[in-house]
């Protein structure tokens, strides 16, 4: 659902519907949900989305600690 509220598709554009539905499946190690808040705090330099992403990675995930780490070097989404 996170999509399509992200995208507009069938309903209108929410990014911020989006991301509680991406947090939701984040929250639960969904990997395309992760990919997705990494997308939105790179692109849309979302400091929700950033806060997200760094208290996973902070629980261990090392995919996340290293997304995290490319947050902070080019300086997205805090």
């Amino acid at each position: 659902i996170g999509i399509y509220y992200l995208n507009g598709y069938g309903i209108e554009k929410n990014i911020e519907k989006a991301l509680d539905f991406f947090i939701l499946s984040a929250n639960q190690k969904n990997k395309e949900a992760i990919n997705e808040l990494f997308k939105i705090a790179k692109n849309e330099n979302n400091k929700k989305a950033f806060e997200i992403i760094e208290n996973l990675a902070k629980k261990g995930n090392s995919d996340l600690q290293y997304k995290i780490g490319i947050c902070y070097y080019y300086g997205y989404g805090y």
